[in-house]
């Protein structure tokens, strides 16, 4: 019978290489998107008129 110690299943983030600059783009760009979709919602209303 053999046992398997517990571990952490999980990857470290450390052997992750682009993981934070991937993260702060990921978020750049769900930003982004909120201010558009923002300034659409203002500014269609505008056009329509």
């Amino acid at each position: 019978m053999v046992v398997i110690e517990d571990a952490d299943p999980g990857i470290p983030l450390s052997r992750v290489p682009y993981f934070l600059s991937d993260l702060r783009k990921l978020g750049l760009a769900v930003a982004l998107m909120l201010l558009l979709l923002v300034a659409g919602s203002r500014l269609i209303p505008l056009v329509i008129r």
